[in-house]
């Protein structure tokens, strides 16, 4: 019994099985923890505490800190000394920061990436739109708000122009987040593949002035129309 037990061993150390990341868990509940704030799951200013969520996750409270932490870095969540962590609750003047700041950078990186612009890239956009246009994918806002954030992250990657990209990289949890808000407002969102199709165009175009005015007003069009129902 002893030597087949050895022999059982033996065969379990031959499978040189990888240990399983801490990091990894805790990304899997990063993910559903940002699903469920993006989306409005979890509310604004909702209290999250470690034990209530390692609870429900089945996970321990360190996988829970670790993406918390994360979420934090990225502007989801607020940390509190003493009190804990909360989700985001941006204010309007919030937005129109978040909105400015994605113009201005997104204007910049546009005109950089007309210069840029190679058969890769443009089928790389063009894949985006192709995701967009699918029926499933156009009902479903938080897919569509992570396809919008997707095609504007992928311009800035473009650009090559590496601070830019950091900046708009740390918003960019922030400006999904919006962009699923702003959708609730557009009754012609479902038309999200055709305005990024249009954008697309203008790159392909080489027009760098045109494409850089075409960005601003549309980023800050969703701005307006967000401000516009939140006032009322």
């Amino acid at each position: 019994m002893k030597e087949h037990n050895t022999q059982y061993n033996q065969v379990l150390d031959d499978l040189k099985l990888e240990p399983v990341r801490q990091s990894i868990l805790s990304d899997h509940v990063y993910a559903q923890l940002s699903e469920a704030i993006i989306s409005g799951k979890l509310k604004p200013g909702q209290h999250l505490t470690e034990q209530s969520l390692a609870s429900q996750l089945q996970v321990s409270r360190i996988a829970i800190r670790e993406a918390i932490h994360s979420l934090a870095m990225e502007g989801l969540v607020r940390v509190y000394p003493r009190r804990g962590a909360y989700v985001i609750n941006l204010t309007t003047d919030d937005i129109l920061e978040i909105y400015q700041l994605r113009a201005a950078i997104e204007k910049m990186a546009v005109e950089l990436a007309v210069k840029n612009l190679t058969p890769e890239w443009i089928s790389a956009l063009e894949n985006i739109i192709e995701e967009m246009k699918q029926p499933a994918n156009i009902q479903d806002r938080l897919i569509s708000s992570r396809l919008d954030t997707q095609f504007h992250q992928t311009i800035m990657t473009i650009s090559g122009h590496t601070r830019g990209i950091k900046i708009w990289t740390q918003m960019s949890r922030q400006i999904q987040m919006v962009l699923y808000t702003v959708s609730n407002y557009y009754r012609d969102y479902p038309h999200i593949a055709s305005w990024h199709q249009q954008t697309l165009n203008i790159l392909i175009e080489g027009d760098a002035r045109k494409a850089s005015e075409n960005i601003h007003s549309h980023v800050m069009e969703g701005a307006y129309r967000l401000l516009e129902f939140l006032d009322k």
